[in-house]
């Protein structure tokens, strides 16, 4: 999302095409994704998070009038990276966002959850991975605190579960990310996410809500109340579930 004053712009004395409205402009020109990325990368991008794709879609007018514009905006973002070799995450992402992602290898993640508030259950994404999972996208928690307090944060919150929270940003299978103050991260709690390499510990699939938890939630008494996930790791020619045998991660 970019402002409509954005120098970019034509509009506004810049070398590139954009659709520039009252509050918002959108860009459609593939020689600015690949201007945008050849500076960054020269700042050590590896990643591009593509924020706010809800917002931009629905309040960008032309997005909306027309049936190429938020595709064009979306396909010249992927070809770009692609030719300097950045992958992409979408964040607050719309079904069709994920789907039009099929066409587009680069997204390689996207969040499947909300905003991270400390104490809060927006964890919960067992349900949202399915569908990152079935259209081959890595679905990420968002970022997490380790440490139960952070020092004067401005929310005057407290993490209640910092375990929980490595132990689903881990078993999603996207990013982990701690988002402690310096100096106020929990090491202990972290690195159980990793080797002491660094390698995160990863299942094979997105750690997802079994059957049972959807009957429930459509048709209460029919299954589990709470949060009941499974997934696994292959190693060699052995397959371990998550937990044990019982195939069920219950959270």
């Amino acid at each position: 999302m970019v402002v409509p004053l954005t120098p970019y712009a034509k509009q506004n004395g810049g070398k590139f095409d954009f659709i520039v409205e009252k509050e918002y402009a959108m860009p459609q020109d593939l020689s600015f994704w690949l201007y945008l990325f050849e500076q960054a990368k020269t700042w050590g991008l590896i990643v591009y998070e593509q924020d706010w794709l809800d917002t931009e879609f629905t309040d960008v007018h032309a997005s909306v009038a027309s049936v190429d514009v938020a595709r064009t905006w979306l396909m010249q973002m992927g070809e770009a990276a692609r030719a300097v070799d950045v992958t992409i995450q979408y964040c607050s992402a719309s079904p069709r966002h994920a789907l039009q992602a099929l066409e587009i290898p680069v997204v390689t993640q996207a969040r499947a959850s909300r905003d991270y508030r400390a104490g809060s259950d927006q964890w919960m994404i067992g349900v949202t991975s399915i569908f990152a999972d079935a259209v081959g996208i890595a679905p990420f928690k968002d970022t997490f605190w380790t440490e139960r307090v952070q020092p004067g944060n401005r929310y005057n919150l407290s993490e209640t579960r910092t375990n929980l929270q490595v132990a689903v940003s881990t078993l999603s299978t996207g990013p982990v990310g701690p988002s402690d103050m310096i100096n106020h991260t929990d090491i202990y709690v972290l690195m159980q996410c990793c080797r002491a390499d660094g390698k995160i510990l990863q299942p094979d699939k997105p750690a997802t809500a079994i059957d049972k938890q959807l009957w429930q939630a459509a048709w209460p008494g029919s299954g589990p109340v709470g949060q009941v996930w499974t997934t696994y790791t292959t190693i060699g020619s052995d397959t371990f579930a998550y937990p044990g045998s019982s195939h069920e991660l219950v959270l």
